[in-house]
């Protein structure tokens, strides 16, 4: 990682090959205000779980976002220590992971709007629980 002025780090990313670099210019200006929306939308979320009494139903949406708005702060504290590898891994590491909590909401959610809302209780030939099992196996896969 390079510093490219004092809020910034470029990051050098080489993709499969010889010749195939791509460069990323990471601002902590950015970081900091992603990761207060993001904090903001996920402490609403909290808030709605908790005020409709949907916290089971919720908290891969909640985990999801405190993963994420966690990522960002990671961001902003990695472009002010550019050297820190340790810093650049985490926020790379919860980047990828933090959206699996949100499409698994997402599945659940997709699986709760068919059974209460279709009287077959199937959605393409499907049953709910078919979702789960799709989520998961495309998930490990």
């Amino acid at each position: 990682m390079e510093r490219d002025g004092p809020n910034t780090a470029l990051v050098s990313v080489r993709l499969a090959g010889p010749g195939n670099e791509a460069y990323l210019a990471y601002t902590t200006g950015a970081a900091a205000l992603f990761a207060g929306l993001y904090g903001c939308t996920t402490l609403f979320h909290i808030y709605q779980a908790i005020r409709y009494g949907k916290k089971r139903l919720c908290w891969p949406l909640i985990m999801g976002g405190l993963w994420e708005t966690g990522a960002l702060v990671t961001r902003a504290l990695a472009v002010v220590e550019p050297t820190s590898e340790g810093l650049f891994d985490t926020q790379f590491a919860l980047v990828l992971i933090s959206p699996l909590w949100i499409n698994a909401f997402i599945f659940v959610l997709l699986g709760r709007l068919v059974y209460y809302y279709l009287p077959s209780k199937k959605l393409l030939g499907m049953r709910t629980w078919a979702f789960g099992l799709i989520f998961v196996l495309c998930d490990v896969s």
